[in-house]
């Protein structure tokens, strides 16, 4: 084990380094990539990911609490099987998506656009 404090370590790189196990605590990789890592059972608590670009990330199973997530933009994301719950959804815009088995409260999205379908006279 090797204990690292108050240290500055900018522009550092490493390659093919384990480091599991390991505890970063108070740490800044603002600017930092991060590529073909293995981040299975990563617990992050008080981070700050603004500004982040996730592409071609798996996060099965993960949970996210008390997350902010405004002003996100999911692109080509499968949520199949996801559960939102006691969240905000206010102001969120969803577009072309496959909303196949989509629920709300327990009532199907395609029902619900086809009620608004035929009361507003116009196919949802």
């Amino acid at each position: 084990m090797i204990r690292i404090e108050n240290a500055a370590l900018p522009q550092s790189e490493f390659h093919n380094v384990s480091l599991e196990g390991s505890r970063l605590t108070s740490v800044n990789l603002g600017g930092s990539v991060v590529g073909d890592a293995n981040l299975d059972n990563i617990h992050m608590t008080d981070a700050r990911l603004c500004g982040a670009n996730l592409k071609n990330v798996a996060m099965s199973d993960s949970l996210f609490e008390d997350a902010d997530m405004r002003r996100v933009d999911f692109r080509h994301s499968d949520f199949e099987g996801t559960l939102i719950r006691q969240s905000s959804l206010a102001n969120v815009s969803i577009s072309d998506c496959d909303l196949t088995g989509m629920r709300i409260n327990g009532h199907l999205v395609s029902d619900l656009l086809q009620l608004v379908g035929a009361q507003t006279g116009k196919p949802e």
